[in-house]
């Protein structure tokens, strides 16, 4: 998957460089123009850490170009996608989800073509949890192409894939129709309004139930917490 996604990449840059033509930096704005790329990349983790807290999607968005596209774990995405991943984390902190988002950007390597077209790639490493449980742990290896806009520099194209061994915790989450969640290593059962009960709709020890009924026909017993 690296390999084929900085294939495509390089393509995408090759075409691009043939409709806008190549210009030769100095050493002085390349290490501007690096300068500019690294501080936007920077402040931008920091949006999306303080995301919980303000709930701010324009924040986010900012960094995205109006025709952004991008390819994650082989699956397409569009900036309506990712406003609608926003807005859906957003909704889940105001029903009262205690989430916490850790964000970082490490082995960033910044490849600048033109004054306004640059190659980023990046290990891109995110944490959620919520309610003192892990939910979600990934590690992707990511290629973006960023150009710049005016004084800003947005991403309009971007491929990750997950790193091979990693866990997307979030795979576990329940419908929001399971009102019953069991967990397997203890066979006890818990409901809304219990302690345990939002940590467990994100546990891999998971498992749904339609009602009290069918978890004790499972054999589970109810949590006293």
């Amino acid at each position: 998957m690296r390999m084929k996604t900085h294939t495509f990449t390089f393509m995408l840059v090759t075409s691009l460089l043939g409709l806008t033509g190549c210009q030769e930096l100095s050493d002085k704005d390349t290490a501007r123009i690096k300068a500019e790329i690294e501080a936007s990349v920077n402040q931008a983790s920091k949006d999306w850490e303080e995301f919980p807290k303000s709930l701010d999607r324009p924040r986010l968005l900012k960094y995205y170009a109006a025709n952004y596209s991008g390819v994650k774990d082989g699956a397409n995405e569009t900036l309506k996608d990712l406003e609608k991943s926003f807005d859906d984390l957003a909704e889940e902190i105001k029903l009262g989800s205690a989430i916490g988002i850790s964000y970082k950007i490490t082995e960033l390597n910044i490849q600048p073509f033109t004054e306004r077209l640059a190659l980023l790639t990046y290990q891109d490493e995110t944490k959620v949890g919520q309610g003192g449980a892990l939910r979600r742990d990934i590690k992707a290896n990511c290629s973006t192409l960023v150009r710049k806009e005016g004084e800003t520099w947005l991403v309009f194209h971007e491929h990750c894939s997950t790193r091979q061994g990693m866990t997307n915790l979030a795979q576990f989450q329940q419908p929001l129709g399971c009102s019953v969640v069991g967990n397997t290593r203890s066979s006890i059962y818990h409901m809304p309004g219990g302690q345990f009960y939002g940590q467990m709709q994100f546990s891999p020890d998971a498992i749904c139930f339609k009602s009290e009924e069918d978890a004790r026909g499972h054999g589970y017993r109810p949590s006293q917490q």
